[in-house]
């Protein structure tokens, strides 16, 4: 654990299970790392459920020991946060919070910068702690930092060498002979993670809530899966002429055949603010026409246009990208809400008739809606379509 994760901006993270004893088996060993992710997934749950990242999610699974760098089984997770530090630090609480509950783990944190949680705790370090004396001595432990001490007596010296490994540091973390707390330096992780967690009944990071208008079947789509808002900024934004010229005539999510609706769309911070900032004109094939900048819905129909955009780009490019990962597949979501149903795995969406000649998206039978989606959506604005296509699909 010497060096910093390879891939850029990624949080590398591992979850190392106490042994039942110290002469535990590997499949013991295994087992309980199995036991332990069903543990770890259930208390997780509530915060992460329906969650919306600015790249990847935070998703743990079972990892076998590989070799000195990661002697025993545990869990990984290895998130790519891109620009959003949000995502990380949402993480590192989750972390925190974890260990303070489930109290036989501990946590092993890195990222592209190395020991990132000794960098923002710099200011209550001993001087002792350097990047070079740092490896296999930091963890997340009962909901503190807990950093190992060099070794001042020979008792100490034969329990933690100048440079254990992480075998050996395990151990004496475990042992509970030396102070490894860290109040001072865990006082400075939280007050960073603190404002991404004041509202424990969240899910998931930060979000900003703006209003889009958007051609319905895509607006169908977000109100299903609220997480491919992220993808479909990362296509907008990574967007290649080829990708472009294939999405300019929006084939299947055009305003020509489509009505066009107000939405309240839930974005990763970032993504919005990178969104918001980014001058963009729809070709005219595409049917999007720009509002002037002092039309009242100049920002919902610029924000909207682009996370259009982003959809069909994800359509063309589902094949060869991560980002556009889902459950169901993207393609096959689409293709059910353009021919009427709803997304299998989800519940059914459908529009209705709503007040003041609007539109209502329906609770779901579960008692839950989708936090991204407005229970009423304003009457869609007939310019946008030239036909007067139904008011459901």
């Amino acid at each position: 654990m010497s060096k910093a994760t390879d891939a850029p901006d990624c949080l590398d993270v591992r979850i190392f299970v106490d042994p039942a004893d110290e002469l535990g088996e590997d499949t013991s060993a295994l087992e309980r790392c199995h036991a332990a992710l069903a543990a770890i997934s259930g208390r997780l749950a509530p915060r992460l459920d329906r969650s919306i990242w600015h790249r990847e999610p935070f998703e743990l699974h079972v990892a076998a020991a590989e070799d000195a760098a990661f002697p025993e089984p545990h869990l990984c997770a290895r998130m790519a946060f891109g620009d959003s530090v949000d995502d990380e630090w949402f993480a590192v609480g989750l972390l925190l919070q974890l260990t303070k509950e489930q109290r036989d783990t501990t946590i092993v944190a890195r990222d592209s910068d190395g020991e990132f949680l000794l960098i923002e705790a710099a200011e209550s370090l001993p001087r002792w702690l350097t990047p070079e004396t740092a490896p296999n001595r930091v963890f997340i432990r009962r909901g503190e930092l807990h950093i190992l001490p060099r070794a001042s007596t020979p008792a100490e010296q034969r329990l933690l060498p100048t440079q254990p490994s992480l075998a050996a540091a395990l151990k004496a973390l475990r042992s509970g002979l030396l102070d490894t707390r860290s109040p001072a330096a865990t006082a400075a992780i939280l007050q960073r993670t603190a404002p991404l967690h004041a509202d424990r009944t969240a899910r998931g990071p930060p979000r900003h809530y703006a209003r889009c208008l958007l051609p319905l079947p895509a607006a169908q789509l977000l109100a299903a899966q609220p997480q491919l808002v992220s993808a479909a900024a990362a296509a907008f934004l990574e967007r290649t002429p080829d990708a472009m010229r294939a999405a300019s005539r929006m084939e299947r999510f055009s305003p020509r055949t489509h009505p066009v609706i107000g939405m309240r769309v839930a974005f990763p911070r970032c993504r919005y603010a990178q969104l918001a900032t980014l001058d963009f004109t729809p070709p005219p094939q595409s049917g999007l026409p720009r509002r002037p900048a002092d039309h009242p819905d100049h920002r919902p129909a610029d924000l909207g246009s682009k996370v259009a955009f982003g959809l069909e780009m994800l359509l063309h490019e589902a094949p060869s990208t991560p980002l556009a990962a889902t459950t169901p597949p993207l393609d096959e979501a689409v293709d059910a809400v353009l021919r009427g149903g709803g997304v299998r795995g989800t519940d059914s969406i459908r529009l209705e008739p709503g007040c003041r000649g609007g539109a209502r998206i329906p609770r779901a039978r579960s008692g839950t809606q989708a936090d991204s989606v407005d229970p009423w959506i304003p009457p869609c604005d007939p310019v946008w379509h030239k036909s007067s296509p139904k008011q459901s699909v």
